[in-house]
C-alpha cells in the first residue's frame, strides 16, 4: 500500500467511528446531514490537492446542503419542541355499556 492508500483507510475508519457515536448520542438524521459535510469537506480537499474541478452544480449542492443543516438546527421562535411533562398520561377509561 502507499502512504495516500493508508491515509484514506484511516480517514475512512474514523469516519466510521465518528458516524458510530454520532447514531449513538444523536440520530439517523444528524448522521446524514454529517454525511453530507464530510462528502464536502473531501471534495474541497481533493480541489485543493488533487486537482478535481469544481462545477456550478457542486456549488449549488454545497449551498443547498448547508442551508439544509441550518434549516435542521434552527429552533422556531417561541416554541419548545420538547413536551413540558415527560410523564406519560393514563390511558382513557370507558364506562361499561348497559345491554344491547
Amino acid at each position: 500500500y502507499t502512504t495516500t492508500t493508508l491515509f484514506n483507510i484511516c480517514v475512512q475508519g474514523g469516519g466510521g467511528l465518528m458516524i458510530a457515536v454520532v447514531i449513538k448520542y444523536a440520530d439517523n438524521i444528524l448522521k446524514n446531514f454529517s454525511t453530507a459535510i464530510s462528502i464536502i469537506v473531501s471534495s474541497i480537499y481533493s480541489w485543493l490537492f488533487m486537482g478535481f474541478e469544481l462545477s456550478y452544480l457542486f456549488a449549488i449542492g454545497v449551498a443547498l446542503v448547508n442551508y439544509a443543516v441550518w434549516l435542521y438546527g434552527k429552533t422556531p421562535a417561541g416554541r419548545d419542541l420538547l413536551p413540558k411533562s415527560t410523564k406519560a398520561s393514563p390511558p382513557p377509561t370507558r364506562s361499561p355499556t348497559r345491554g344491547a
